[in-house]
């Protein structure tokens, strides 16, 4: 019999639901972006403004697309035609010049400067579609500037390292063994966190976050994390997941009872669902990514990686724990 009946039906519809799937019409991601992990991480759309939130940029033809997004109270800013950056958007799109009738719209997180989401609006689009797409965008907004907290360092901890991971990506597998090798190395100097971003293209993978969670409810979240990355080859199938799952379960000496009332229930589900939504928000579109104290963590080669980590832990010493609260910071790439 089926450990986990329920889960397979329930759980994915639940979870996955970026951003670029509220959008009615159509979209396409900037061509630009670098493929280097899974998924595909956005390059930066250009200069920011010094808002905290999301900035809209359109062209100045489009007033009427403008207005509307301002009354959902978005931060919106015009691109002159044939300007340099209107330009530059126009190749981020991938597209010819646009139709008569045809505008775009382009939205960044400001401050980290990370492309969220890009798309075009003809004359025929449904001016309900576009009120929706601004009303997402707007919660959003304020969903995710209300999860920020979670990149922040706890009381008496002075640098923070977030990851976001995917169980089935297999970068996240080794940015997992790196990042433990760094726990190692700099004991209670780095506070470490993993914030779960399963992508579409892995069929497991909210599973396995499920799974991942409701073992940190019984006090075995690392060792069922790391059991779940070393086994990442196994989780290819349902019925393989499954197994693989019953076997960490079983290695780590889990209450089965209560594991299979938390993943049947999907209680972990908001969790990681807020997960979503923040690195949605941060402009996070591949696995792994990594934030340093808010600030994007730029992917490299593991010893240049280390060293730039230990210079911020350095830094942090230096002023006595206070940490800059700014995230003006270079893409991760």
């Amino acid at each position: 019999m089926a450990v986990f009946p329920v889960l397979k039906r329930t759980l994915r519809p639940r979870l996955h639901k970026p951003l670029v799937w509220f959008v009615a019409f159509t979209l396409t991601l900037a061509s630009a972006s670098a493929m280097t992990a899974c998924g595909n991480e956005a390059a930066s759309s250009g200069s920011a403004s010094a808002s905290d939130g999301l900035v809209i940029f359109m062209p100045d033809s489009a007033k009427n697309l403008m207005a509307q997004a301002q009354k959902n109270n978005l931060n919106v800013q015009s691109l002159k035609a044939g300007s340099n950056a209107a330009l530059i958007v126009q190749a981020m799109l991938n597209a010819p010049p646009l139709k008569e009738g045809t505008s775009y719209f382009v939205v960044i997180n400001a401050k980290q400067n990370r492309l969220i989401t890009a798309g075009t609006i003809d004359a025929n689009t449904e001016p309900s579609k576009i009120e929706e797409t601004f009303k997402k965008l707007k919660e959003l907004e304020t969903d995710g500037s209300k999860l920020l907290g979670k990149l922040s360092p706890s009381q008496g901890k002075a640098v923070k390292l977030v990851v976001f991971s995917d169980y089935q990506c297999p970068f996240c597998e080794q940015i997992h063994t790196i990042v433990e090798d760094w726990k190692t190395d700099f004991g209670d100097k780095l506070e470490v966190e993993m914030a779960h971003y399963p992508l579409p293209m892995h069929q497991q993978a909210s599973f396995a976050a499920i799974s991942a969670e409701c073992a940190r409810e019984q006090g075995k979240f690392e060792a069922f994390s790391k059991g779940l990355f070393d086994a990442q080859k196994q989780l290819g199938t349902p019925q393989n997941a499954e197994q693989t799952v019953i076997q960490l379960v079983q290695a780590n000496q889990l209450d089965k009872d209560q594991f299979k009332t938390c993943v049947t229930t999907q209680k972990p589900a908001k969790a990681i669902q807020d997960d979503l939504k923040l690195g949605q928000y941060l402009g996070v579109s591949g696995t792994p990514t990594m934030f340093v104290n808010g600030e994007s963590f730029q992917m490299a080669d593991p010893q240049t990686m280390k060293d730039t980590l230990k210079a911020q832990i350095d830094a942090v010493a230096k002023t006595g724990g206070k940490t800059d609260a700014k995230t003006d910071s270079a893409d991760a790439s």
